[in-house]
């Protein structure tokens, strides 16, 4: 696999990523940091009537100039534009990693060895090798510089630090070897511009677009739902793509400790975390955390509460209180299975009894999956959470068949018949079913349009949500004229 990026030309094979960047004279390792030197001292402070573009054409021209070098080699200006650009405004020796839109996950682990990264072209293997190394005293000045861009800073004294780009992805760094045995290093999870669809994942069948219809009929509803799955099963992406399928009218709240939703309701509040920095005695008080968040949710009288991720007592309120409340909502928590986060919630320290976890109504487990040699995403079961005889039930809804290659069942009378949450939505068999089954063909034909942006998604639901209200203004109006 070959493909470019600028000026820069990306190389994938045998599971290494090779970054082919524009060659650069080693004899003008000098002049470079001339003119790396003479930009920094140039560069403007606050508001200035020259941008830092115009600072570095003008100074590298400058200093061509004095050397007499400027009309030497006609390809030598752009090459060392680039070079300057990389390093002033962009991210280094990392940055075409940063620029590449393909690149989900980049992680470097010490010094002298290749940084790696997660690929979502690449199905042969989770990391893939790259030609990017860093020196021990390279890799200390780099996440200094990374935490000073995020806007921080770190030290000896705070050498852990979680922070998120200007662009918007989560990065953790630590720094030397105050808590680290191979020193300085650092991770970077990127997040894609625009949310990936619900349509994108059907297409990629991460599930069926009979899951997405299910889900999406409970999501109208208010019935809660939990995302479950193992890190990097793609828990976050599925919960995205959901929110979009609630309705556009509801007003929601989310919340989170890094911004990673990016939703396009109206009524939308977005709720972040803050850690304090402060080593007074009056921390606690500086920092907000996931439950102050939570306690203070519960008072917009938001239709939906939506945790990025529950992990502690934040699990207690949002189950006990919010959902009890009949906030709709959906969230995500790390666990392999349906099971396994149910013993999770019901042990100590949240010790979740059986009547508030049958608040959930479905739990969705997501994991990666290799099929044929390659790895894949996928919604491995749906399993709706029952009360019975004053014990928590399982009841599969969904599965993946492995053998089928399929996500089953396949018709949506079976998943009518097998359900009981969407059930208490209305006991009328026939009206669920033609419900579902729309859904199903509205979500199908975005599908074969290959309607994967989030704008034309939710445009479409809008025409969606107002087709069926003019629908039922009709139902009603006939049934008034015919009493």
């Amino acid at each position: 696999m070959q493909y470019k990026l600028g000026d820069v030309t990306i190389v994938i094979e045998n599971n290494e990523y090779m970054v082919i960047e524009p060659t650069f004279p080693s004899n003008l390792k000098n002049v470079f940091n001339m003119i790396m030197e003479k930009i920094y001292d140039n560069l403007p402070v606050g508001q200035q009537t020259e941008s830092s573009h115009d600072v570095i054409n003008r100074v590298l021209i400058e200093v061509l100039e004095e050397l007499g070098l400027k009309n030497d080699d006609p390809s030598l200006l752009p090459k060392l534009l680039y070079y300057i650009l990389r390093e002033v405004e962009g991210y280094g020796k990392i940055d075409p990693l940063m620029r590449d839109p393909n690149v989900e996950e980049i992680s470097v682990l010490g010094a002298n060895e290749p940084v790696i990264v997660v690929h979502k072209l690449n199905t042969q293997t989770r990391w893939l090798k790259t030609n990017i190394v860093f020196e021990r005293d390279e890799l200390d000045r780099f996440i200094i510089k990374l935490a000073q861009k995020c806007g921080s800073s770190i030290s000896a004294a705070f050498p852990i630090k979680e922070l998120r780009t200007p662009e918007g992805h989560r990065i953790i760094l630590f720094y030397g070897h105050e808590v680290t045995g191979k020193g300085s290093s650092f991770i970077i999870r990127k997040f894609p511009s625009s949310p990936i669809s619900i349509i994108q994942l059907i297409d990629w069948d991460m599930l069926s677009s009979l899951e997405a219809a299910y889900l999406w009929l409970l999501l109208e509803h208010k019935k809660p739902i939990v995302i479950v799955g193992e890190m990097a099963s793609g828990k976050t992406t599925l919960l995205s793509s959901l929110i979009t399928l609630i309705p556009p009218d509801a007003s929601i709240v989310t919340i989170e400790d890094t911004p990673e939703l990016n939703l396009l309701h109206k009524n939308w509040l977005p709720l972040y975390t803050r850690n304090s920095m402060s080593t007074l005695s009056e921390e606690g008080k500086l920092s907000i955390g996931y439950l102050k968040l939570m306690k203070a949710a519960l008072r917009t009288r938001a239709d939906y509460i939506i945790p990025g991720e529950v992990r502690g007592k934040e699990a207690k309120i949002l189950i006990s209180q919010i959902f009890s409340l009949g906030h709709g909502g959906l969230t995500t928590m790390h666990a392999s299975n349906a099971s396994s986060a149910i013993r999770r919630l019901m042990a100590p320290p949240l010790n979740l009894g059986v009547n508030e976890l049958s608040l959930i109504s479905a739990i969705v487990t997501v994991k990666r999956v290799k099929l044929e040699g390659k790895w894949f995403r996928k919604v491995l079961s749906i399993d709706e959470v029952i009360l019975h005889r004053n014990r928590i039930k399982l009841k599969r809804i969904f599965s993946w068949d492995d053998k089928l290659k399929a996500h089953t069942p396949l018709v949506a009378e079976e998943v009518v018949n097998k359900s009981v949450r969407i059930k208490e939505i209305t006991p009328n068999i026939d009206e669920l079913l033609s419900d579902l089954e729309n859904r199903v063909r509205f979500l199908e034909r975005l599908r074969q349009l290959k309607a994967y942006d989030n704008d034309i998604v939710t445009r479409e639901l809008y025409s969606f949500y107002q087709l069926n209200e003019d629908m039922r203004k009709c139902s009603v109006a006939q049934a008034l004229s015919t009493s």
